[in-house]
């Protein structure tokens, strides 16, 4: 089950960007989606621009959807929710800091990387992100 989500994780965020890139009128490439934690420790969703923030979506903007069919929304926020409280507690870093950059590079590779606010900790790999344990505390 977690391979499925992972694989469809990859494949919305790459559209997602696409989208992002073709409203920009730039590459893929330039174009960076960012998890944090909100003010109501909920998980947002934020475009950047070769590094600088565009703007704030929902989820279902993420999936570009009106209407979530497949249920995505009802359990990936959870994943990435629980994902960035561990990646608090196991690195330290203030839940209004933590972020997760996500971009494509020119092999259309997906690549992230966890900051404590603007600084660089580690990268991350697609595993950290959907964990069992963190979905089911």
């Amino acid at each position: 089950m977690i391979d499925v989500i992972q694989k469809q994780f990859t494949e919305i965020t790459s559209k997602c960007l696409d989208r992002n890139a073709k409203e920009n009128g730039t590459k893929k490439r330039n174009m960076q989606l960012v998890f944090k934690l909100g003010s109501n420790s909920e998980a947002e969703y934020l475009i950047y621009k070769d590094y600088q923030p565009l703007k704030v979506v929902s989820f279902l903007e993420v999936l570009g959807v009106r209407f979530d069919m497949r249920g995505y929304s009802l359990f990936v926020p959870k994943f990435i929710k629980g994902a960035l409280e561990r990646f608090c507690e196991e690195d330290t870093i203030d839940r209004a800091n933590v972020r997760v950059l996500l971009s494509f590079n020119e092999n259309d590779e997906m690549l992230m990387w966890l900051y404590d606010n603007t600084e660089f900790k580690k990268q991350v790999e697609l595993d950290s992100l959907f964990s069992t344990d963190d979905i089911l505390e």
